[in-house]
Order: structure tokens, then sequence, then C-alpha cells
């Protein structure tokens, strides 16, 4: 996909993951620090963290075909390095959510204290990676759209 309505389509793909992720991953750590949620809303959060993945990849995909159309220019490589790390932390932060709300509804009570632990600490370290990838990525994003215009050339 190229464009939408006769424009780039990857600056407006980009914005659902923008939000999305963050989200997702300030909800995933409360989930983290509040088992008792995990029944309530875990469900939830694994299809809006299913959905924050299918966002990622959808813009990431728009980027690369927007990058083709640009020539492959050379200073939009960090930023598709970037996206490429920031998916991976996304889709693991996904599976640790899939992990951790399974097993909380799995689990037995006695094995529940020790893996719940080890996979809500999992669980919000793969949040921060993928919230501090996707402001990292966005940055810079924004720093290549709007560099010239901001210093006047």
């Amino acid at each position: 996909m190229q464009k939408i309505f006769g424009l780039p389509a990857h600056p407006l793909m980009v914005h659902l993951p923008i939000v999305l992720i963050p989200v997702v991953s300030i909800a995933a750590m409360l989930l983290a620090m509040r088992r008792e949620w995990r029944g309530r809303f875990g469900l939830a959060l694994i299809a809006a963290s299913a959905v924050s993945c299918v966002a990622i990849f959808v813009a990431k995909q728009s980027g690369e075909e927007l990058f083709a159309l640009m020539n492959q220019a050379p200073d939009i490589a960090h930023h598709a390095s970037l996206a490429d790390t920031t998916l991976m932390f996304t889709l693991a932060l996904f599976v640790s959510i899939v992990a951790m709300v399974f097993f909380h509804r799995r689990g037995t009570a006695k094995k529940r204290s020790r893996l719940a632990v080890g996979l809500s600490a999992v669980t919000i370290v793969f949040a921060v990676l993928a919230t501090v990838g996707t402001i990292q990525t966005g940055h810079e994003g924004a720093k290549l759209s709007w560099q010239k215009v901001a210093s006047g050339g």
C-alpha cells in the first residue's frame, strides 16, 4: 500500500502504533503488577497487543514502500533499523502478555507465584523496550520529515 487518498500511506499508518504500543505497554505493566486484573482484562490486552503488532507491521511495510519510492535515501536506514527492532520488541511483548495471561488462567497455585513473578518481570521489560523503541523510531522519523523545515532550509 503506497498511497491513501493520493498521499503516501506511511505517515498515515504510523499513528496507530505510535499511540497503541505505549498504551498496551502501560496496560501490560499494570496487569503484571496486579495479578487479580489478569482474569478480567487479560483477553482484552491480548487483543490490543495483537492489533499493535499488526499496526506496526503495516506501518513498517508502508515505510519500506516509501523508502523504495524515495530511491532508498541513506539517511532513512537508521529509522528503518529502529522500526525493525521495535517490531521485534512489540512481538516479544505480545508473546509475554499471552504467556502471562495464559499461565494465570491455567497455572496451579504453587507454581503460579514463582513463574508469575518471572513472566510479569519479562512483560515489564518488553513493555519498556517496546515503548522506548516506538519513541526512538517515531522521533527519528519526525526528524527526517521535519528537520529541514525546523532549520529553515
